[in-house]
């Protein structure tokens, strides 16, 4: 199935941000493609059927008068059927009948061998039918013209024969002198294809084969009634193929296994002058071709129809119409030439003089590749990862498998709740402690401080975030500690300076393991119960099951002076011009003490994007500055905090040297710590 025509990209559209999957925009009235399809038969009115089920206008133009169908039979093996379960059409409702088995025998009526469809029923996802063409046909078209279904119906007009495409322009030229335009025309119209030759420079010619085919149907009555035949038909549905030296028959039911489809295949110079003989004649010939016997494309195409309509997915613009038939080439290309190889092997394997090897028939290989297979599923995940990686915000995090994860530095466009900004409350207690049990807590000689002596100071801070967007609108408790007044030395020499963060607690999954997996912060969780029983106080509990290990407390706030500035009172604050994060991917197979990667992350002010920026918020927020605050821990051992007490302990041990400074600062809008890097 040849796609022949697409508009050329214009550089003033803009582009929205790709979706994470293959999904329909939320947009209640999606652009929609007006689509021409070139041949009306399986494979174009698969393709009408999955176009119009994404929102498109389809128009299928067709050369024959659809009148008087007869055909022969098909197979729909279960590749092919499941993309028909895929667009809600049935088989089973046109007389589809289930194979049972596969028997290939000598031309004398010996049986070589014998496949039991039966046993491997339950090894995909739909079973293997006979129908007839015909009646499949009907179907299919009943399906893309009914005003019932999604999407509107597709234009089905039939005894217009298109004679020339136009792949530049975009237009079709009809027998009758019209024409008619499109955003994409699809070619279906087979091997002598008016739309192949629009888009290939050097056109393939098709050829005769070595073999040519005699193909009839005969009720499965008139066939048992005969004494001569009746014995060698299988009253199950059973696929016969019969071997001679260089000839075949195959014989299957369809239509509820009341028809028998005979193929009668045979060296093409046999019948090559034959082809002029009325009927009667003709008819003893063809015995006398396979005298001695005692009586083996449309899935493909299917799988075709059903992948550009995943492809031209619902709410795609014309202009991404060249890169989704791109995408259609990559997802279709291999398999379908394969199969027509796998096809072509099979089709020619007439057995030689004394080659009685049925291995050589190559009919399981040519299973195992057709069958096990979903063309849904597999182009839904060629478009899948081709959005992926078209967006550039994307952050990759277990479970990879299933795409890029959301998180606060990608946030997807459908998780806007409008109007109302993030918010983010920050009570900080900071005060001086032994410089010397905060040196213990530096990851490598790097780090140190940016004077001398044995005191420093560090802060325990908690926040409140609130109407996040990439959270649904929800939010969640920090409580992290820091070591301040920090200096980073490279290995050249250039200083870096800011502050430390060692650990932090969260109560909640999902920013812990984007914050762990991006940046490499040390998070861990913890339930931190926020109470405010006053306008002026703030008590703080964190615990583990239950198990309380630390108290913090803000009491007798006052709003500050806003001509004061930001600064807490207290002494001078250190030049900080960001975080410092060590990063740390434990080792596997056994060596645990060898990292997978280490290395020191800065992240530098101001932290990154506002994630609030689309929102609009007038409200003067006022810092507050407390008369009492503090912090207390409580090292319960290992048995009541089994995870934690490593933890706990270390930073219990961290003795107040006074200078405490307590502060409430109110922010609408959270930064979303982008634009960190390896330090080294």
């Amino acid at each position: 199935m040849e796609v022949v025509y697409f508009p050329p990209k214009t550089e003033t559209a803009a582009e929205e941000p790709p979706n994470a999957a293959p999904t329909a925009p939320e947009s209640t009235n999606p652009p929609a493609l007006k689509v021409i399809i070139v041949g009306g038969g399986i494979g174009g009115q698969t393709a009408a059927i999955a176009l119009r089920q994404q929102g498109h206008h389809v128009k299928v133009y067709e050369q024959s008068r659809f009148a008087n169908e007869t055909g022969a039979a098909i197979h729909l093996v279960p590749n092919g059927l499941s993309v028909l379960h895929h667009l809600g059409v049935p088989a089973e409702e046109h007389g589809a009948n289930e194979i049972t088995s596969t028997r290939l025998r000598k031309h004398s009526g010996e049986i070589m061998n014998v496949f039991d469809h039966s046993s491997r029923r339950n090894r995909f996802q739909k079973d293997w039918l006979l129908t007839h063409r015909a009646h499949l046909h009907d179907h299919l078209k009943a399906v893309a013209t009914s005003a019932e279904g999604l999407g509107k119906p597709a234009d089905l007009l039939c005894s217009s024969k298109v004679q020339r495409v136009d792949p530049e322009k975009g237009v079709v030229y009809l027998a009758n002198g019209e024409e008619d335009q499109a955003d994409v025309i699809v070619g279906a119209d087979g091997v002598h294809s008016v739309c192949r030759n629009a888009i290939c420079d050097d056109v393939p010619v098709p050829h005769p084969s070595k073999d040519f085919t005699f193909r009839f149907l005969l009720s499965r009555e008139e066939v048992e009634s005969d004494p001569d035949t009746a014995p060698h038909v299988n009253p199950e549905v059973s696929l016969d193929i019969w071997y001679g030296l260089d000839r075949k028959v195959v014989i299957y039911p369809c239509a509820r296994n009341k028809i028998l489809n005979f193929v009668c295949i045979h060296p093409a110079e046999l019948t090559k002058d034959k082809l002029d003989l009325d009927g009667d004649a003709l008819k003893v010939a063809m015995l006398s071709i396979y005298e001695g016997f005692q009586p083996a494309g449309g899935a493909m195409a299917i799988e075709d129809g059903g992948s550009l309509g995943i492809m031209l997915s619902k709410g795609i613009t014309p202009d991404e119409v060249p890169e989704r038939l791109e995408l259609y080439n990559k997802a279709r290309y291999d398999r379908a030439t394969l199969c027509q190889e796998l096809t072509r092997l099979t089709g020619g394997d007439g057995i030689k003089s004394t080659e009685f090897d049925t291995s050589k028939l190559n009919l399981n290989n040519t299973l195992e590749y057709f069958l096990p297979h979903d063309e849904i599923h597999a182009s839904t995940e060629v478009l899948r990862r081709h959005l992926w990686k078209k967006d550039e915000s994307a952050r990759w995090k277990q479970p990879i498998v299933f795409g890029p994860m959301p998180g606060p530095r990608n946030i997807p466009s459908e998780c806007s709740q409008g109007g109302a900004p993030s918010t983010v409350t920050t009570a900080t207690v900071r005060f001086r402690t032994s410089a010397t049990l905060l040196k213990n807590l530096f990851p490598n000689k790097a780090y140190s401080f940016s004077h001398d002596g044995s005191v420093g100071e560090v802060s325990f801070v908690v926040q409140q975030l609130r109407n996040l967007d990439w959270l649904g609108g929800g939010g969640y408790n920090v409580f992290s500690l820091y070591l301040h007044d920090i200096r980073y030395t490279k290995e050249d020499g250039t200083k870096i300076h800011g502050f430390y963060c060692p650990v932090t607690f969260e109560d909640c999954a999902d920013p812990m393991i984007a914050g762990r997996e991006d940046l490499g912060w040390p998070k861990l969780f913890s339930d931190i119960d926020i109470q405010q029983p006053s306008e002026g106080s703030m008590e703080v509990s964190l615990s583990w099951h239950g198990a309380k290990w630390a108290s913090f407390w803000l009491r007798g706030l006052q709003k500050k002076n806003p001509e004061a500035g930001d600064s807490p009172p207290g002494p001078a604050t250190p030049q900080e011009d960001g975080i410092f994060i060590h990063k740390y991917v434990p080792g596997a197979s056994g060596k645990f003490d060898q990292p997978d990667a280490e290395y020191d992350m800065f992240i530098p002010k101001p932290f990154g994007k506002n994630m609030s920026e689309r929102h609009q918020s007038n409200d003067k927020l006022v810092t507050s500055v407390a008369e009492e605050a503090g912090v207390e821990f409580f090292p319960l051992g290992w048995s009541k905090l089994p995870t934690l007490n490593h933890i706990v302990s270390r930073i219990a041990e961290l003795p107040n040297f006074g200078n405490t400074v307590g502060s409430l600062k109110p922010e609408a809008g959270m930064r979303d710590f982008s634009g960190g890097y390896r330090v080294e």
